[in-house]
């Protein structure tokens, strides 16, 4: 099952700005969900997608 949460943890989560997660959810690249208080909340990105790579360089 995944996990929603909120429109800042989401852009944490994507590493990118709030309204690239608005404009997302708006053209359905990313799902969300409504609260019943009205407060949507964005599905979180699997770890494969948001894995970050540490690439060292060496001088010689």
């Amino acid at each position: 099952m995944s996990e929603y949460v909120k429109l800042k943890e989401a852009a944490t989560a994507y590493n990118v700005h709030f309204r690239t997660i608005l404009n997302w959810a708006r053209t359905g690249k990313i799902k969300y969900i409504v609260t019943p208080s009205g407060v949507k909340h964005y599905q979180l990105p699997d770890r494969e997608i948001t894995g970050k790579k540490i690439i060292g360089y060496v001088r010689v």
